[in-house]
């Protein structure tokens, strides 16, 4: 392990990194570039004020799409990266932990904004101070995961039931 790890420390000595990491428009394809030019004439359209809400529903599918490939694009561009900088070509581990990891941060982000959402609820509910942070309590009291967001302990939590997964398949198999 530590060999390993002299290893990488090594290599990103000579790691330069030039200008700045962008999606570029040729990297999409042909019906990816016809969805941008779609939200693009709309937001041209519109522009400054937003479209009107039944425009809005009518299209929503097409920004929730424009957000997916940029979100997957993001995510093969900083996954690649990762296994350039670890030596890590073909490694399954590292995509393991990669997307263990990753899924444990969304996991984490849904938490958050769960959390803020009742937040919101309950100031706006309670104008005291006293009983909004009774009430608060009184929510996080009821929460099944009371670990602390972004913690050790919750990634620890998160990633229990893959390893006792793995661990009842290799008792039965062998």
């Amino acid at each position: 392990m530590t060999r390993k790890l002299n290893t990488i420390a090594e290599n990103m000595k000579d790691l330069q990194i030039k200008g700045t990491t962008r999606i570029d428009w040729h990297c999409l394809t042909e019906k990816e570039r016809r969805l941008f030019e779609r939200v693009i004439e709309i937001k041209d359209k519109y522009w400054p004020q937003l479209p009107p809400d039944d425009v809005l529903e009518e299209i929503h599918e097409l920004f929730v799409k424009g957000i997916e490939i940029v979100v997957r694009r993001a995510i093969d561009l900083f996954q690649g990266v990762m296994k350039i900088v670890y030596h890590a070509e073909d490694d399954v581990f590292v995509d393991f932990i990669f997307s263990l990891r990753l899924y444990w941060f969304l996991h984490e982000v849904e938490r958050h904004i769960g959390q803020m959402r009742k937040e919101e609820e309950l100031f706006g509910k309670f104008e005291d101070t006293e009983d909004f942070e009774k009430a608060w309590e009184e929510y996080k009291e009821k929460l099944e995961d009371k670990t602390a967001l972004w913690s050790q302990e919750s990634f620890e939590r998160f990633i229990q039931p893959f390893f006792e997964r793995t661990r009842r398949r290799h008792e039965k198999y062998g």
